[in-house]
């Protein structure tokens, strides 16, 4: 079935728009994409080419292993009979660091990690870490540090949790939930005995059938790590089960639910990259960690996760139940050109990928030019910066960063009046240029992919079972929380397969829109952006929600299948067109017939607003 009724209704709303006087704003312009030659061949380097969003190009370099010297990490000690390989990493990653156009070789074995300190991999050039297929095992939650890098690869590395020194987060199965006397029984059906004071961190709940995150229709969580004053006490009443006395906070508990209970959230990060360029990730496995699993920041541009693996250990599937306890993989303030291809990212505690800028919001002035800001550690000394009302509206007011520093910034002048509640953006930092191709994104928390950037081809992925949006282009402002997207002009998600996604009906499975502190943003967001040749299967919502998003989207030849029975709302399936969105085009899509999802209309507005500007 194909929106047939959709010319009929774009007449009826052009005459509205007539006499309403309605006229269509205009579509930001595309920025400029880069087009580059292949760089001249160097004899250490070879050139990965990136093609990307509409016919634009760009290389990233790595390392050329027949043309670098071994270096073997034995002969710095590392050794599977180890307690703790980390000052021997650590005297190898030294050696190749003296010696540029290294190859450090780390044989086939598990190594043990238990240091308290991160591991520097500072000032690389032309290095190659190649694992040959090593397990590196972590009792502590401090991993690698890549700074100032250029042109390293890391390849064939798999890195595990030490689950003797303890766990990362246990399935636990409720029993004797009484909101009257605030009680709730966790019984941990993975082990035979706990330890009492075993932490209490974030509580999510799961399919009871398939042990997944996200159950049908529900979403039920508490992040007790925010408010640990909300647990009043836990009483161990038998070798796996504790009896656990709250506030209310977990009231929505019911006898025989089953909940992800993660003892660890936001610890570091396996691989933390900043202030490098041309990284390269290839054939890395992460099956179990404290925190996320990369966190890339600090200006660094020109990186790639290629057959990169965040999910469960194969053949522990049943004992351990989360991989890493936070995001796959974090992208902020970079300067972008970066590709992630042929991975397969699930059962973290938080979503696959989150690519953004972040903002900064002015707490305080201080001085004639200085100012308490959130996120005012992203800035540097010369980085310009716009100055927004707390609406998030264009001042028209510019600065130069003189200095900052965690908490406070000095620019070289601010306007007049009230500063407090000002949001800045960082015109010298965009991580913008990306493209993620062929992954698997699948059965963990949250969303799938925040692309809060532009110029970002999603094209040929699969999405399985995520618990909310698979994919979500969004500004999002959440004060006293975290504060990112700058905006999104130019993407394309394209010829893309979704399954069962936004599986705990969160509202769609692709979702663009704005929340500032609780209300849409007030100015142009995203613009620019195609949603076409993709599959959406059996889900509860929306297919796709537009809100706020003023400026220039299509929703083309996608189709849409719902054939089997959901607890879904009436728009299931529907698309969704806000207020203040200004050329949406929506057409080609097919809507496979089913008795299980209503058809007519398919797209839904939220108000007459909405249908007037839909004309825009």
């Amino acid at each position: 079935m194909h929106q047939s009724f959709l010319p009929v209704l774009t007449a009826v709303m052009t005459f509205i728009a007539a006499i309403f006087n309605i006229t269509p704003d205009a579509v930001p312009a595309k920025g400029e994409l880069p087009h580059e030659s292949e760089p001249a061949q160097v004899e250490q380097r070879m050139h990965d080419r990136v093609d990307g969003v509409d016919g634009s190009v760009f290389y990233i370099s790595r390392p050329r292993a027949d043309a670098l010297t071994p270096v073997y990490a034995a002969d710095f000690g590392m050794s599977t009979d180890s307690e703790d390989n980390s000052a021997a990493f650590t005297a190898a990653v030294s050696a190749c660091r003296s010696n540029p156009g290294s190859r450090l070789i780390i044989p086939k074995g598990k190594y043990y990690f238990r240091s308290e300190s991160r591991m520097e991999l500072r000032g690389l050039c032309d290095t190659l870490i190649d694992a040959e297929g090593a397990t590196f095992v972590f009792g502590t939650d401090k991993y690698f540090y890549i700074a100032d890098c250029d042109c390293v690869e890391i390849n064939g590395l798999t890195i595990e949790w030490d689950y003797s020194s303890s766990r990362l987060g246990s399935l636990v199965k409720v029993r004797n939930a009484n909101a009257d006397s605030r009680t709730a029984e966790l019984v941990f059906t993975e082990v035979s005995d706990i330890p009492e004071d075993i932490p209490l961190a974030a509580i999510t709940q799961y399919n009871p059938q398939t042990l997944t995150p996200g159950a049908p229709g529900s979403s039920k969580e508490c992040y007790i790590y925010q408010n640990p004053e909300c647990i009043k006490n836990v009483e161990k009443i038998e070798a796996n089960a504790l009896r656990v006395t709250h506030d209310g906070s977990l009231d929505f508990m019911t006898d025989g639910e089953v909940y992800m209970l993660r003892h660890y959230v936001y610890g570091d990060a396996v691989f933390r990259v900043g202030n490098s360029a041309n990284v390269t990730f290839d054939g890395v496995n992460i099956y179990s960690a404290a925190g996320m699993g990369f966190v890339i920041s600090e200006r660094t541009q020109r990186f790639q996760i290629l057959n990169t693996t965040i999910g469960l250990a194969p053949g522990r599937e049943d004992e351990y139940r989360i991989s890493a306890t936070a995001d796959a993989v974090h992208i902020a303030d970079t300067n972008g050109y970066f590709r992630v291809s042929g991975c397969d990212f699930s059962f973290m505690g938080d979503d696959s990928l989150n690519v953004h800028d972040s903002l900064i919001c002015v707490t305080e002035r201080t001085g004639a030019n200085t100012v308490k800001a959130t996120n005012a550690y992203t800035l540097r000394a010369g980085d310009r910066v716009v100055f927004c009302d707390s609406d998030f509206i264009d001042t028209g007011f510019t600065a130069t960063v003189t200095a900052a520093d965690s908490s406070s910034v000095t620019f070289d002048s601010l306007p007049d009046g009230e500063t407090a509640g000002m949001i800045l953006y960082n015109t010298s930092v965009d991580s913008g240029n990306y493209v993620i191709t062929d992954n698997y994104f699948h059965e963990q928390r949250a969303r799938g992919l925040l692309l809060q950037s532009s110029n970002g081809l999603c094209e040929g992925n699969r999405f399985y079972k995520t618990m909310g949006e698979a994919i979500k282009v969004v500004s999002d402002i959440k004060p006293g929380l975290w504060y990112e997207g700058t905006g999104v002009n130019n993407l394309s998600i394209v010829n893309n397969s979704f399954e069962r996604c936004d599986l705990s009906a969160w509202g769609s499975v692709i979702f663009l829109g704005s929340d500032v502190g609780g209300s849409a943003a007030q100015r142009t967001m995203f613009s620019n952006i195609t949603v076409s040749g993709n599959t959406f299967a059996e889900f509860p919502r929306y297919s796709v929600k537009i809100d706020n998003c003023v400026g220039g989207i299509a929703v083309a030849d996608n189709t849409i299948i719902n054939s089997e029975p959901l607890n879904g709302s009436r728009n299931r399936g529907k698309i969704y067109v806000g207020e203040n969105c200004s050329a949406v085009t929506v057409e080609g899509n097919e809507w496979v017939r089913s008795r299980y999802s209503l058809l007519s209309p398919f797209l839904a507005f939220k108000n007459a607003e909405a249908y007037y500007s839909f004309l825009k």
